[in-house]
């Protein structure tokens, strides 16, 4: 569509311990190569030579994931046995994305200016070039599992982190999500794990609560609580 002018700028304060900085290419890929040098620089030591090491440490597991955890503002998961550090965001009228692998002292950094963009395809083209690593899943993509009538009835809510809020609902006998003014049809994925998006690119987890009942949802670096 036609490019249009946000005004105010979108400002939500929950995304200032994990973003909002306003920074560059150039800046970002210095602070990137300090970071893989233990703090180091051109010569100088600009960090703390312990800092990234406890930036990245695992802190708490990341819901439907397997090996990967969320850290200090930043996320960690493995691929291939490889570790990878790193983070997205996006808001609107950009998106980011970082990540990097230590052990390889390996980095990309994506910049775009198009609300939620982190061009993933590029992204794991540069990881595929640079580290001889290839992500085949989407080749060979899993079949599709219909979802059962019980686990729709038993994720249809909204969930809410303010300002944002996603509502999930049954049309026709399918699940659907309505997120951002747009309707995307869920599909299973694993245990309690669906995607959507044009090209069923993000996924979400739907989380129980204490009672055992889905009172929480996650997805990329969101977590939601079910107001309905």
């Amino acid at each position: 569509g036609k490019p249009t002018v946000v005004r105010p700028f979108f400002n939500n304060v929950a995304m200032w311990p994990a973003g909002s900085i306003f920074s560059n290419a150039s800046d970002l890929s210095r602070w990137v190569i300090a970071f893989l040098n233990e703090g180091r620089i051109e010569g100088k030591q600009i960090l703390p030579a312990s800092l990234p090491a406890q930036l990245a440490a695992p802190r708490v597991p990341v819901p439907g994931e397997t090996d990967s955890h969320y850290a200090f503002g930043l996320t960690t998961f493995k691929f291939r046995d490889v570790q990878f550090v790193g983070h997205g965001g996006f808001s609107r009228g950009y998106g980011s994305m970082i990540q990097m692998v230590p052990s390889r002292k390996f980095a990309v950094i994506v910049l775009t200016n198009k609300s939620g963009e982190t061009m993933r395809k590029s992204l794991s083209k540069a990881m595929e070039l640079g580290l001889g690593l290839k992500d085949d899943a989407s080749e060979k993509p899993a079949p599709v599992v219909p979802l059962t009538k019980a686990e729709m009835n038993a994720y249809v809510g909204t969930y809410s982190h303010a300002p944002q809020t996603w509502e999930v609902s049954i049309k026709d006998d399918k699940l659907f999500l309505k997120y951002e003014g747009k309707d995307y049809p869920l599909t299973k994925s694993g245990d309690r794990k669906v995607t959507f998006g044009d090209a069923n690119e993000n996924e979400l987890v739907f989380v129980p609560g204490k009672s055992g009942k889905i009172d929480f949802i996650f997805t990329e670096i969101y977590g939601a609580k079910r107001v309905k």
